[in-house]
């Protein structure tokens, strides 16, 4: 009986042992979410807090983003609203502010918003009453004197986003080993940073909610409103410089009489 029980405990340990600890996961290719966003860093020796309100669209099928921003300026008392539609495959975004559309490229390419492969899985848990299960991955990247520690909270269901943050920490302080190379970590909305190791708030804390699976006015998030369709084309502000150049040629030595 004693070696029956010896022989049972022994394959429970095994099975826990050999039991697959999740893994990194990319989040679903489209929908839309809501998040509230809080970001401390120092400015001028002061530690400063911002809160941004977002609404995002995110098409990875497609490489489109789009957010509307609620920003409160506590300096002015006003809540400053504006939309930014990025369209990967044209190398374009516009930003839609008080009536006013601007066009600028877009230098960076499309990343999806995935926990990074060398991201260590930390543990599972559960929000609220245990409906909504979550696992929480972490990941340590050396900056010149401190640790980028950036963690990772999705669903278990799907890699649906519930939390992103990031904090700098001594590098003695990073429990978690830190990652090996340069890593691309997509952030939330318009903070996409290439360059990880760069200078980085000193915490960033985004909450996810009222996620909906798919998008249901495409047309809404991604095509730009008519104040966009009256900007001059790329084209448009080609022809217009070479016909300045020709102009400036033609009359190039010229003398004339003012009147």
């Amino acid at each position: 009986m004693g070696s029956l029980r010896s022989v049972t405990l022994l394959l429970v340990c095994f099975a826990a042992v050999g039991a697959d600890e999740p893994t990194p996961c990319c989040v679903p290719k489209r929908y839309t979410i809501k998040l509230v966003e809080v970001t401390n860093d120092l400015v001028d020796g002061v530690v400063t807090s911002l809160e941004q309100n977002v609404h995002q669209a995110y098409d990875a099928t497609n490489e489109l983003r789009s957010e509307i921003l609620w920003q409160y300026d506590a300096d002015t008392g006003v809540t400053e609203t504006s939309k930014t539609i990025y369209l990967y495959p044209q190398a374009t975004k516009y930003v839609i502010k008080d009536g006013k559309c601007t066009k600028e490229a877009l230098t960076e390419k499309f990343l999806e918003l995935c926990v990074p492969q060398s991201a260590h899985f930390v543990n599972t848990f559960t929000f609220g009453l245990g409906d909504f299960a979550n696992n929480l991955f972490s990941l340590a990247v050396p900056a010149q004197s401190y640790d980028n520690v950036y963690d990772f909270v999705v669903g278990t269901e799907n890699c649906i986003p519930y939390i992103f943050s990031s904090r700098r920490a001594p590098p003695s302080g990073s429990a978690r080993a830190p990652s090996a190379g340069p890593v691309s970590i997509p952030l939330p909305f318009n903070q996409s940073r290439l360059a990880v190791g760069a200078d980085a708030p000193l915490s960033v804390r985004s909450q996810y909610f009222d996620y909906e699976e798919g998008i249901a006015d495409p047309s809404f998030w991604f095509k730009p409103p008519p104040e966009c369709q009256k900007l001059p084309t790329d084209e448009q502000k080609a022809s217009a410089k070479k016909m300045a150049g020709r102009l400036m040629a033609k009359f190039k030595g010229k003398n004339f009489v003012a009147i």
